[in-house]
Order: structure tokens, then C-alpha cells, then sequence
């Protein structure tokens, strides 16, 4: 048996499904075992394939699941990935599954029906869960074993294509609330075999039918059963032929003398669906003559409404309900009242997977409309109504509190990304207004603290471009606040992150104004920072830090007359080079040298010397080999300036007209990614750089 069904289960021509079949089979538990004991008795039945069909409909269709996970998964991270190639897996994979449960239909039917009620109650302890404790190491080994070969079958069947990342470990996912293919193919194959009459027919048939002294003990079971829940229920129904055959004689007497078979005759409900539901009363109802007939006769009115409903649909109801009805009356006017019973289960069933799929038909197309709404917003420049837009996007998957789910925070860190390396204000806009409402909607000072520092950073990143301060003077404040929630005593480290936020604001400010004392709060506040984040606690974090006291140790310095501080920041720029390596962290690594460039320079010009200059020129080289101009353009347009700044000192220094003439392409190459992006403050900057190296050049003969 084992043998003929994995052959027929790979007979449509997929060695992954024969595979996977046999696993499967296997996993069903002692049931299959002991009817592989009996098969030799049993070769001669005929293959069942309505069990086939069943089995390997159920793998199928799980995997189709999994892939439409994906494919979720995949739409609401679109919006984040828009500049990587297109998916063609899920749609290749769902066009391939589709067709392998089309070839279903090579398989001929052949189900049979006898000795099928006696193992319904056998389906749950034969199909444990996957977490149940009975499972074994074998069992384990045989679910792995079912999943490898439905992996292997599916990616052989799409060569060469993309596996989305991810999507391996969502496929063997053993998760509850995010299930893999095993658990989505015994949850169909459950709902098959309970709910399909003719899959679960097939399957026991062809898989336990053989087994008699198995279906007598079942049945000796379920009698056992049957006879306790008498014991504790008065009003369980007793059959009617089981009572005294007086009574039997005297019902049946009194029902026809009161005209209700007569009148059940008159709509086509013969006696024996009478005498069907007669049977359905219990012994201490049927007893009582008078009480006995009342009680048939309603049923019969019950049983000839229903019939009516199904037989003469409503114009106004639905094609399916009307189905459902119909079959409903036929099942009653038969006298078979749990079949009839069962169909409205089957229906009420099929409705809640259509409004399943309806559901979330109706999430996915609210999904497009929310992502096209966004990228009109994005051409309206409405940073509010973007912000407003992605999390009523991401409240379709989490309702509750969306500001706080991480589908957000990671539209926010796409954003603020954007904004900081491609120049774009309004995606740093639209992080500010993102933040406002996580701020908003925060419930505990962890929270209000993390929105604050998000505040912070969309706030500082913008307001370091503009020409003002009102934005960088706001991310001070809101650093402020964020420490009021993270007290270093109760979280240390994200103390110590707020610092080191809060010292590259200040920093900003500081190189703004006349004086020095934000200058000196920046130190101040990154030296705080480093009593929390040291190297051996989280060396990339103290390199960060390091690299911010170097940008304020540097604005300090070139406003000093000696070159103390301008030393103390190349040191800590070197420092942070040991941990910000160029293999670790590129665009890290480019930040750094491009700040030990411009102290170099620094030192360069007080020492007029070119040996500092030269270095500084080398650095600022070896980072436009990361930061180009295509993929970073605002960080390679700040470089340009530095390397202006660098030969236009050296042309003070030669007095090399060349050197201007070479720091002014530099400078124009800067201003041009400056105006793009708006960046007045920079804008501002460089063009007085320009205009003075204009002033030094000899008129063009």
C-alpha cells in the first residue's frame, strides 16, 4: 500500500511529490503502521485516488501558501525596495503550482465508501499537531524529510530563479503565527479529509479500511463512548426502534390519526423521514404520547420549510446559499438529517474561506491604493499626508497602535536614508512628520524616548542643510527630552546614544555661531557618551562617538590660534578608524576619512606645510572611492568642497594658479549636487568658496 501510493502520488511525473507523499504517510502515525501489517490481505483493492488526490492536493496548495506569503510580504516591503529588480519568483512559482494542481486531473477517480464513521474520530490523534508532545525524533526527521523534498521539487521546477531572501527559512518555518509548509499541508489535508466527503472517504478507505479488528475496536471505542455520555447527558437521544415496540406502535398510530403523515404525504415527505425524525426523540418524550406527537409534528413543519426553501429559491439570495439549500432539502426529504446538517456546515465552511480571499483581496487593493496614494503625495511634496498614508499602509497588517510597528519604524529608516545620502528634503520631511506622530502616540518613557531620538535625528539631518537653526535648535531640545526618559541608571546605553545624538547637534550649532560654547557642550556630551559606549562594550558605537568628539575637537581647532585641539581630532579620527574599517562599514569608513581629510587640511594650513596636504588630498581621493557621486551624491558633494578647500590652501600657499583653477572645478562639480538638493546652508558655503577662488584667478586672456 505504502509503495502503490507514493508511485501514484509521483505518477504525474513530480519525484518531490512521490517523495513528500511517503513522508507524509509516514507522519499519519500507528493507523498507517497497522495498515501496512494488514495490506498482504488487501493487494487485490484497486489504488484509491481520491487519497492521492487528496494528499497531494493538500502539498500543493500548501505551497501555493507559502508563496502567497511571500508575495505579501513582498507588497509591503515594495515601497522600500523600489530600486531593486522586479520579483519573478512568486509569480513563476504560483504559475507552476497552478498547473501541477491542473495535472490532478491525469489522476482518475476512484473513491469508496464503506467504513468511514467509525474512523472520524481516529483523524486528530492521526494527524497530531506539529508541536504536540507525542511527536517523536523519527516523526521530526519525516517532516523535515517531507519538506526537503517539496523544497527540492519546487526550486527544480524554476531553474535559475531568484529565491527571495527569507524565503527558505518561511518555508520550514515552525513558527505558530507565521507557518511553513508542513503546517499549512496538514491543516488542508484536516479540512479535506473532515470536510470533503469524498476525500475523506478515499482516505480512509484506501487507508484504514483494511484493518477490521481496527474498525471493531474503533467501533467498541466509540460505543463505550457513546454509552458514558448517556450516563451524563438525560437528554441524549435514543434511537426509536430501541424503545418498547408499544410505544413505537402507539407514536406512529397517533401521528397518522392526527394527519401528519397525511399532510408529510401531501408535500412528498415520505413515512420514513417521519419516522426519521421520531427516531430523534429521547425515550422520556417518546413515553409521553401527546407531548411525543407535538414534538414530531413541529419537526415536520421544520423539515417541509426547509424542504420549500431549497426547493423554491428566493430570487433575492445568493447562487451559491441557493445550492446549498437545495442540497440541504434533498438530504432532509431522504430522512438523512446529519448529512443534511453537514451540508450547511460544508457551506458556512466555503463562505468563510471566500471571505477569507474577499478579506484579503479587499487588504491588497487597499495596499495599491495607500501606495499610490503615497507617490501622489510624494509629487504634491505633502510630507504629512505621506506620513499619514504609510501608517494607515501599515495599520492594514497591525491595526493596533500602527505608529509603533515595525513595518513603520523601517518605512522610517528608508526614508530618513534617502534624505541623508540622496539629498532629498522631503524624504527627511516626511521623517520628521513620521516621528511627530510616533512621538504623539508614545505610552511609556521607553517609547517617548525613541520617538524623541528619531525626532532628533530627522530634524538634525535637515536642519544641517539649511541655512538656519530653528531645525537643529529643535533636535537639541528634543535630545533633551529623550534624557529625561533615558536616565543613564536605568538604561545606560541608550543614554549614551541620546549624548552622542545630542553632541552632533550641538556640534552643528556650534560651527554656526561666534563662540565656542556649544563647541564645548559637543565635547562635553560626547565624552559623557564614551563613559557608557566603550570599545569593548560595542566597538562600532564607540567609534561613531569617537568621530563625533573628532568633528567638535576640529570646529574647536580652527578657531584656536594653535593646533592642540586639531590633533587631539585627528586622533580620535584615527581612533575610530581601528574599528571603522573600510571591509566592516564603506560609507562609515568614507565619513571618517573624509573628516580626517579636512583636520589634515586644518593642520596643513597653520603649519604651511604641504606634507599635511598631501595627505589630506590622498584621503579625500580614497573616499570618493566609495562615496560616488551616483550612489551617495550629497556626501560625494561635500568631499568635492573638502578637496576644493585642500588645493585652494595649497594654491595660497604656492601661489600655483593651477591649484585654484582645480579646486574651482571642485567647488562648481559640489554646487551642482548642493542645488538639487536645496542644501542652503551648503549652497551659501561653497559659493564663497567660488567666489573667492574667482577673485584670485587672472582674468582669462
Amino acid at each position: 500500500m505504502k509503495v502503490a501510493l507514493g508511485g501514484a502520488l509521483g505518477g504525474v511525473g513530480d519525484v518531490g511529490g512521490k517523495l513528500a507523499g511517503e513522508a507524509v504517510e509516514r507522519l499519519l502515525g500507528r493507523a498507517w503502521e497497522e495498515a501496512r501489517l494488514h495490506a498482504v490481505a488487501y493487494l487485490d483493492r484497486p489504488l484509491n485516488h481520491d487519497l492521492e488526490r487528496s494528499l497531494r492536493f493538500s502539498m500543493l496548495v500548501a505551497c501555493l501558501a507559502v508563496v502567497n506569503d511571500e508575495a505579501v510580504a513582498e507588497q509591503g516591503a515594495k515601497f522600500d525596495d523600489r530600486g531593486a529588480p522586479p520579483d519573478t519568483f512568486t509569480p513563476d512559482a504560483r504559475a507552476w503550482l497552478h498547473g501541477r494542481l491542473g495535472a490532478l486531473d491525469e489522476l482518475p477517480k476512484g473513491a469508496h465508501g464503506a467504513e468511514i464513521e467509525a474512523f472520524r474520530a481516529t483523524l486528530d490523534t492521526a494527524l497530531p499537531p506539529r508541536h504536540d508532545p507525542r511527536d517523536t525524533a523519527e516523526a521530526w526527521r519525516l517532516r523535515q524529510a517531507a519538506e526537503l523534498a517539496m523544497w527540492v521539487e519546487l526550486t527544480q521546477a524554476l531553474p535559475g530563479a531568484a529565491i527571495p531572501p527569507g524565503f527558505q527559512e518561511r518555508f520550514a518555518s515552525n513558527d505558530a503565527n507565521s507557518p511553513g509548509w508542513f503546517a499549512y499541508a496538514i491543516a488542508f489535508l484536516r479540512a479535506s479529509l473532515k470536510d470533503k466527503p469524498g476525500a475523506r472517504n478515499a482516505f480512509f478507505v484506501a487507508g484504514l479500511s483494511a484493518l477490521k479488528g481496527a474498525v471493531r475496536r474503533i467501533e467498541e471505542a466509540q460505543t463505550e463512548e457513546a454509552e458514558r455520555a448517556r450516563g451524563a447527558d438525560a437528554n441524549t437521544h435514543t434511537k426509536l426502534d430501541e424503545l418498547p415496540h408499544a410505544i413505537t406502535a402507539q407514536l406512529m398510530a397517533a401521528l397518522r390519526q392526527s394527519g401528519v403523515l397525511s399532510s408529510a404525504a401531501a408535500e412528498g415527505l415520505a413515512e420514513r423521514t417521519v419516522l426519521a425524525l421520531a427516531q430523534r426523540l429521547n425515550p422520556a418524550t417518546a413515553a409521553n404520547l401527546e407531548q411525543a406527537v407535538r414534538e414530531v409534528e413541529h419537526a415536520v413543519e421544520i423539515a417541509l420549510t426547509t424542504i420549500r426553501r431549497g426547493e423554491r429559491p428566493a430570487s433575492n439570495e445568493d447562487a451559491f446559499v441557493d445550492a446549498v439549500l437545495a442540497e440541504v432539502a434533498r438530504r432532509t426529504r431522504s430522512g438523512k438529517l446529519d448529512d443534511a446538517a453537514q451540508a450547511v456546515d460544508d457551506g458556512l465552511a466555503e463562505l468563510e474561506i471566500r471571505a477569507a480571499e474577499q478579506r484579503d483581496a479587499m487588504r491588497r487593493a487597499r495596499a495599491t491604493l495607500l501606495e499610490a496614494g503615497i507617490n501622489q503625495d510624494l509629487l504634491r511634496r505633502d510630507a504629512e499626508a505621506v506620513a499619514k498614508r504609510v501608517e494607515a499602509l501599515v495599520a492594514l497588517d497591525q491595526p493596533v497602535r500602527a505608529a509603533w510597528a515595525p513595518a513603520l519604524r523601517t518605512r522610517w529608516d528608508a526614508f530618513h536614508k534617502e534624505g541623508r545620502d540622496k539629498g532629498l528634503n522631503l524624504s527627511l520631511e516626511i521623517a520628521i512628520a513620521m516621528a511627530r506622530r510616533m512621538l504623539a502616540t508614545a505610552a511609556t518613557a521607553d517609547e517617548r524616548g525613541v520617538a524623541n531620538n528619531l525626532f532628533g535625528i530627522a530634524l538634525h539631518t535637515l536642519g544641517a542643510r539649511e541655512s538656519g537653526t530653528a531645525r537643529v535648535e529643535e533636535a537639541v531640545a528634543t535630545y533633551r527630552a529623550a534624557l529625561e526618559e533615558y536616565r543613564r541608571e536605568r538604561v545606560p546605553l541608550d543614554w549614551a546614544l541620546t549624548q552622542n545624538n545630542l553632541g552632533m547637534a550641538l556640534h552643528t550649532l556650534g560651527t554656526r555661531e561666534i563662540g565656542t560654547v556649544r563647541l564645548e557642550q559637543a565635547v562635553a556630551a560626547n565624552r559623557a557618551a564614551l563613559e557608557e559606549r566603550t570599545r569593548e562594550r560595542g566597538p562600532l558605537e564607540w567609534a561613531q562617538t569617537q568621530n563625533n568628539l573628532g568633528n567638535a575637537l576640529k570646529a574647536l581647532g580652527d578657531r584656536e590660534s594653535g593646533t592642540a585641539r586639531l590633533e587631539d581630532a585627528v586622533a580620535a579620527y584615527r581612533a575610530a578608524l581601528e574599528e571603522r574599517t573600510r571591509e566592516r562599514g564603506p560609507l562609515d569608513w568614507a565619513l571618517t576619512q573624509n573628516n580626517l581629510g579636512a583636520a589634515l587640511e586644518a593642520l596643513g594650513a597653520r603649519e604651511s606645510s604641504t606634507t599635511r596636504l598631501e595627505d589630506a588630498m590622498a584621503t579625500y581621493h580614497a573616499v570618493l572611492e566609495e562615496w560616488t557621486r551616483d550612489r551617495v551624491p550629497f556626501p560625494w558633494a561635500l568631499t568635492m568642497e573638502n578637496l576644493a578647500i585642500v588645493e585652494a590652501t595649497w594654491g595660497n600657499q604656492t601661489k600655483d594658479p593651477a591649484r585654484w583653477r582645480a579646486a574651482l572645478q571642485h567647488v562648481e562639480a559640489a554646487l551642482e549636487e548642493y542645488r538639487r538638493a536645496n542644501a542652503e546652508y551648503h549652497i551659501e558655503k561653497a559659493t564663497r568658496l567660488r567666489d573667492s577662488l574667482l577673485a584670485k584667478l587672472p582674468p582669462t586672456p
